[in-house]
């Protein structure tokens, strides 16, 4: 049943629940994104009326007061300066990623029609503004997860771009033979933060997002990069590039790890937090 509001009215009641129960958040910049993404409610808050669901209206305070990230109330996260729909099924997109895609657009320029695989793509943040921002690319995007494809395959079509979708477990050895040789660049933002440091995350990400994509056993944690690495050198073409999200605190771990299995060029890239987030590497013979 819908019921009309006033946009006023609305933006009071979301501001002061913010103010109340989310001390954490910026209430003026939490109530305008909330509003615009979730209802389309721009501009200044005004007398015009609107009509809402009064079961969404309801539900999205309860989600408010139950501490939920604000992408999964909204259903959006930004990434890269595109909007992906976004829920419980997928990590939200960070930063620290969209520093990831843009090294690799940095180091490749446009020009060349690469052949690209991304793993553990969750919501396709990556694939998605890569084949936008280098349409030329052929892309595919694997994920143990298939409701993680699900949604990123409606993230491709909303952004109108042409991604090869496919369910492959990257530590099965096996699963790897469904993917194309002769790749050009291989990257990975997988789960790397270990069992141990979850006393250091915040709350309403240990409540709502999915520890899958986030974390490792404390005696695994060089796992996904030891059988992506080692995998990746069967499918990248000679000179191809491996990109690694990383573990601040293990990064030259993972660097050893790639210098061990024959890669060459193998460099740390700090974030713009000063943080080691980004290891790269290339193959050799």
């Amino acid at each position: 049943m819908f019921f009309q509001m006033l946009h006023k009215e609305a933006y009071d009641i979301i501001r002061k629940l913010v103010e109340e129960h989310r001390p954490e958040e910026s209430p003026l910049d939490f109530t305008h994104y909330l509003l615009e993404d979730k209802w389309g409610l721009t501009g200044a808050p005004s007398e015009r009326p609107t009509e809402i669901k009064e079961e969404d209206f309801i539900s999205t305070c309860r989600l408010i007061t139950d501490g939920a990230p604000l992408q999964y109330i909204s259903g959006i996260a930004y990434f890269y300066g595109y909007k992906f729909n976004v829920d419980k099924r997928v990590l939200i997109p960070r930063p620290e990623t969209e520093e990831l895609v843009h090294l690799i657009l940095e180091q490749n320029p446009a020009g060349k029609d690469f052949e690209v695989l991304d793993i553990g793509t969750g919501s396709g943040c990556i694939p998605i503004t890569l084949a936008k921002k280098r349409p030329g690319w052929q892309i595919t995007a694997v994920d143990i997860d298939e409701d993680c494809l699900e949604l990123a395959y409606d993230n491709s079509r909303i952004h109108n771009v042409d991604i090869s979708f496919i369910n492959v477990d990257a530590l099965d050895d096996g699963d790897w033979s469904v993917i194309n040789d002769g790749l050009d660049i291989v990257v990975s933002n997988p789960p790397y933060i270990p069992e141990k440091e979850k006393s250091l995350m915040h709350k309403n990400v240990l409540d709502w997002e999915p520890h899958k994509a986030l974390f490792v056993n404390d005696d695994k944690i060089q796992s996904f990069y030891e059988s992506i690495a080692l995998n990746a050198r069967y499918k990248l073409k000679v000179g191809g590039k491996l990109y690694f999200e990383v573990n601040e605190f293990h990064a030259q771990t993972t660097s050893s790890v790639l210098w061990e299995l024959g890669y060459m060029d193998v460099e740390i890239h700090k974030d713009m937090q000063g943080k080691q987030r980004m290891v790269s590497a290339v193959k050799t013979l």
